[in-house]
């Protein structure tokens, strides 16, 4: 009986092991799509600084990305 009492301590010491490292890869994920979120802003915002946002992103009346032809026009 002992044994079986041990071994379900360690079973449960190691789900709540895994709890936590998966509790921690779920906050290191956030983080990520944060800075990811971020660095996108802080791009469009540059963009838009140098005259090259052209507000053509999608949603409603965007249209969608704006393709490039090979010659560097639109058009692609």
């Amino acid at each position: 009986m002992r044994t079986i009492m041990a071994m379900q301590l360690r079973t449960d010491s190691n789900m709540e092991e895994v709890r936590a490292e998966v509790e921690e890869a779920r906050c290191e994920r956030d983080m990520i799509m944060q800075l990811l979120t971020n660095m996108q802003e802080e791009q469009r915002r540059m963009a838009a600084a140098l005259g090259l946002d052209s507000g053509d992103r999608g949603g409603p009346g965007g249209g969608g990305r704006r393709r490039w032809g090979p010659d560097g026009r639109p058009g692609g």
